[in-house]
């Protein structure tokens, strides 16, 4: 079954929110927007991984590349920078489906260790 990105969104932004805690109506503008894009990306690449046109490790690079573009956006952000790392995990923890255990922890062992793809 394909990813929904509506409910993707939706969900990203809840875990992102819990994670945020007080913090979060500080930079909820920023992050909604940029966790809808991410939810976006998400599904497309679902949708390319479907259909048998890229492979695992083609689905985690695409994933890491919009990670990287959300989390330089968020940080530009005063409110967000300090926590965007923290919002984006929770988020991608949010992602399932055969994109969700391919993109797994590997997508952010890979920023922790300051992995470049």
């Amino acid at each position: 079954m394909a990813i929904n990105v509506k409910i993707l969104g939706k969900s990203m932004i809840e875990a992102a929110r819990r994670a945020a805690s007080q913090q979060w109506g500080e930079v909820a503008p920023v992050a909604e927007t940029q966790l809808q894009n991410l939810a976006a990306a998400a599904g497309e690449i679902d949708a390319l991984l479907r259909m048998g046109q890229i492979n695992d490790d083609r689905a985690r690079e695409l994933f890491a590349m919009q990670r990287t573009a959300v989390q330089a956006v968020m940080q530009r952000n005063s409110k967000a920078s300090a926590i965007a790392e923290l919002l984006i995990d929770a988020a991608a923890a949010a992602i399932g489906g055969p994109l969700g255990g391919i993109i797994g922890g590997k997508v952010t062992a890979m920023f922790k260790a300051g992995k470049d793809l």
